[in-house]
């Protein structure tokens, strides 16, 4: 008998490594492979799809349509609205307008009065000024309030009218300068020169011509260097008296101050402070001596002061080769200025020839202000407002008219006659409130007992109402509703003509058998139930 035999064997599985290229071989036999699908279905089934789809359509085609309504809705819409916009903001502006010009107007009114009553001519006398003024705003764009009220201070200066004219032309164009502040300001300034500068006015050949020079040097000047046009105004007006007694020039008081102001950056009133103690103490004998110590002979062959402008011109020259750390530097200094000016005194001389500079621009700047004037006009804020100018003075004109006058009367004496009247009621005033206290109370009292549920009944005068019940005729006179009454639900009121017919007793009767049973030939237990007889008949 054959042995059997056990063979075990163990078998290893791999994954094919080719498996890349079979997926390409795949792909590449079905790429040229094309199918047509057929959808297949009974006609009925075809045509209800055909039939929503064209519903589909026309809904889609209704959307579009309501959106292009809805579209040009709003577009309609906001048309009209931006028309009713600009047409009410137009009349708003309009109105607007209007009330503030007669406002300016009644205002220039009485600044024209004030004129006259500075100068003692009529209002009649003023119109060459009120003329001048119109023109000047409504040709320059300048604020004819600020014009007026600049007539005033000129009339109070002392200008003549003429005069008067002939500066407002100036001064209105230095209000549409670059670097010019407000015009009262500078009125005043022009005041100042004119009054502290007199000879050199008189030298320039008038007060006029010289006006407008330091103008036009005021306004280069603060164009060219860093200085503005109030800041020179303001050391005119503070330091143009004592320059001008040492022997300085306005346009030499300008470059000086524009040399320390261009440095120090330090404000205005106070280097006009330091530079009014610095040209006081320069003239001093023991400081002139002083520096003549030195080489800097501050006197003339004549034994004069050579003048504000030539000292310091000297002073720069002198002490320019001295050591700021010598003790003689320190010394002249401190005369010069004193210990609180020293700041001032080291630019006033170091700084000269910022000086020189300024003033080359001060004394070749004739008509800058006008040219910078017809610069201005290219603006559209200076057209504006010379349109706003010419509608004022329509304003103005038609204010002075006769009519208006009488209309503006009439009103001011009604409502005066309204204040008379108030004042004559002011006594009464608390009898009054107490009486409209009591009829707003008796107004209120039903309601708000019946709110609450407190309060009776009662009459028009107060009293009491009666109570009917069990019906009865109302007492009193008379055939108006005076008499209230509160009725129940199922009442039959009757007239005061039909009770008069009916009776006393077959009323009463009848209320009384209310309750059933006969009351005479005609049953009237059918047509009234508890009757009551509480209205009266108008």
């Amino acid at each position: 008998m054959a042995e059997r035999f056990n063979l075990t064997a163990q078998i290893q599985l791999q994954a094919p490594r080719n498996t890349s290229n079979i997926v390409g071989d795949i792909r590449k036999q079905l790429s040229g492979i094309t199918a047509n699908v057929k959808v297949k279905g009974d006609a009925r089934t075809l045509a209800q799809i055909n039939k929503q789809m064209q519903g589909v359509d026309k809904a889609a085609s209704s959307s579009a349509k309501s959106v292009g309504r809805l579209n040009r809705n709003l577009s309609e819409a906001a048309r009209r609205f931006s028309v009713i916009t600009v047409a009410t903001g137009t009349m708003l502006a309009l109105a607007r307008a209007i009330k503030n010009a007669v406002g300016e107007a009644i205002a220039f009114e009485r600044e024209l009065i004030k004129i006259s009553q500075v100068t003692g001519k009529t209002v009649q006398n003023l119109q060459d000024l009120t003329q001048e003024v119109t023109r000047l705003s409504t040709v320059w764009g300048a604020s004819s309030k600020e014009l007026l009220n600049v007539s005033r201070v000129l009339a109070q200066a002392g200008f003549s009218a003429e005069k008067t004219r002939q500066a407002l032309d100036i001064l209105a164009k230095t209000s549409l300068g670059a670097t010019f502040n407000s015009l009262t300001d500078t009125t005043e300034g022009a005041i100042a020169v004119l009054r502290q500068f007199r000879n050199e006015a008189k030298a320039a050949g008038g007060d006029i011509k010289f006006l407008e020079q330091t103008m036009d040097a005021i306004n280069s000047v603060s164009k060219k260097f860093a200085v503005e046009s109030g800041d020179l105004i303001t050391v005119i007006r503070r330091v143009g008296g004592v320059f001008e007694a040492a022997g300085g020039s306005v346009n030499e008081l300008i470059a000086l101050f524009t040399s320390v102001r261009a440095t120090t950056r330090e404000s205005a009133e106070t280097i006009a402070t330091g530079l009014r103690t610095i040209f006081t103490r320069i003239q001093r004998t023991d400081t002139v001596d002083q520096l003549a110590a030195l080489g800097i002979q501050l006197r003339d062959s004549q034994g004069q002061f050579v003048g504000a402008y030539e000292a310091v011109s000297r002073l720069s020259q002198g002490l320019k080769g001295l050591n700021p750390r010598d003790f003689r530097f320190s010394e002249i200094v401190e005369s010069l200025g004193g210990f609180r000016q020293i700041g001032k005194v080291i630019p006033l001389i170091r700084q000269f020839t910022t000086a020189q500079d300024a003033l080359n621009v001060a004394q070749s700047s004739s008509g800058s202000v006008s040219r910078d004037a017809e610069t201005a006009q290219k603006s559209l804020a200076i057209q504006a407002k010379k349109v706003r100018e010419e509608f004022s003075a329509m304003i103005r004109e038609f204010a002075d008219s006769s009519t208006f006058r009488s209309v503006a009367k009439g009103a001011l004496e009604m409502a005066s006659a309204f204040i008379r009247i108030a004042e004559a009621l002011e006594p009464l005033l608390p009898l009054i409130a107490s009486l409209i206290a009591l009829k707003i109370g008796r107004a209120l009292g039903p309601g708000l007992g019946a709110l609450v549920g407190i309060g009776g009944k009662r009459k028009a005068a107060g009293g009491r109402i009666q109570g009917y019940a069990r019906g009865g005729f109302v007492p009193g006179k008379g055939n108006r509703d005076t008499v209230p009454a509160m009725l129940t639900p199922g009442e039959f009121v009757i007239k005061k003509s039909s009770a008069k017919k009916l009776g006393t007793g077959q009323l009463e009767s009848m209320n009384k058998m209310g309750t059933g049973g006969p009351v005479g030939p005609n049953d009237f237990k059918s047509r009234f139930n508890r009757t009551r007889v509480v209205r009266e008949e108008h």
